[in-house]
Formats: structure tokens, C-alpha cells, sequence
């Protein structure tokens, strides 16, 4: 049996590694809009909204 060579993986690595980092940032990103505008700025809002018709 003839002996192989095997690729090197470093470039797979990094570039699996930049996606993966990306993806999570971006799903990170996401969700914590969501959450800052669907459950914490709306409600925040409204507060202010009644607070300042009522003066």
C-alpha cells in the first residue's frame, strides 16, 4: 500500500471558523433586537407615552 498524504486542514478550520463565528453574531444580533424591541422598548414606550399625557 502506497502511503497518502493528508491535506492540510488549516484553511477548512479558519474558514469553518469565520462562518460559524459570523452565524452566531448574527443570530446573536437578531434575537437580541428582537428582544429589545418586541419585549423591552414597546412596553418602555408606553410607559413614557401615558407618563407624559398625563402631565
Amino acid at each position: 500500500m502506497a502511503a497518502t498524504q493528508i491535506k492540510p486542514i488549516t484553511g477548512i478550520l479558519r474558514r469553518n471558523l469565520i462562518l460559524d463565528l459570523g452565524i452566531a453574531l448574527g443570530i446573536g444580533f437578531t434575537f437580541g433586537s428582537a428582544y429589545w424591541y418586541g419585549h423591552r422598548y414597546i412596553p418602555l414606550a408606553r410607559t413614557l407615552v401615558t407618563r407624559t399625557a398625563v402631565l
